[in-house]
Order: structure tokens, then sequence, then C-alpha cells
């Protein structure tokens, strides 16, 4: 038998059809192909596919939305609007890119302090 130890974290989803109402804590990536109400905080990444919708605060590392998104993001990161994105709500993140063809429709804070070191 091997000795060595191997750390791998594998991903969670929320597949499409499936839906979830509560809080969730997560340890590492998230991906959300379904429907989530509630509040969401991992020290990881969130992608919202194009058929996923999240509505509640989500806290995480970075969040990459291709679907809708209705409620309040704060991120040490960056959040991305996809092409297909719909965005309605609060932002606190360190920076913002915005595809063309993204809805925002929301207040943003941004992180200067954090995003532009060099000032």
């Amino acid at each position: 038998m091997d000795k060595k130890t191997t750390n791998i974290r594998a991903n969670s989803t929320v597949a499409e059809g499936s839906s979830f109402e509560g809080i969730l804590l997560v340890q590492n990536n998230l991906f959300i192909h379904g429907r989530i109400i509630g509040n969401i905080k991992t020290s990881k990444t969130v992608h919202i596919g194009s058929t996923g919708y999240f509505e509640g605060i989500l806290e995480a590392k970075e969040v990459v939305v291709s679907g809708t998104l209705d409620g309040k993001v704060i991120t040490t990161g960056k959040l991305v609007l996809e092409s297909t994105a719909i965005f309605k709500g609060e932002l606190n993140a360190r920076s913002l890119e915005i595809i063309e063809g993204a809805s925002f429709c929301g207040i943003s804070q941004m992180d200067v302090a954090s995003s532009n070191t060099n000032l």
C-alpha cells in the first residue's frame, strides 16, 4: 500500500433541477446549476452557471456568475459577470469585471485600499 498522502478537495455542486434553502458553509469551490436561497460562506470560488439561481448573502474569495444572483455579495477578490449574468443587489469586492451582455442592477463598493496597494 502506498504511504503517500494526497490532499485533494472535491468541488461541491448543486445540480440543475436541485434546490437548497438555508445556510451553506463550503470548504471548497462551489458550482451552482440549480437554485439556492439562503446564505453561502466559503474561502474559495463560487460559480453560478447559466441555469443557476442564487438569492441571499454570498461570502466568497471570488464569484463568477453566468446565471442569476439576487442579493448581497461580499468577496475578498473579484466578481465576474459573464455575458448571460443577471445581478441584482449589493456588491462589496476588490474588483469587478462585467462582460458585454451582462446585467448589473444595484450598488457596488470597491475595496480600493487592497486593490491599489501602490497608490
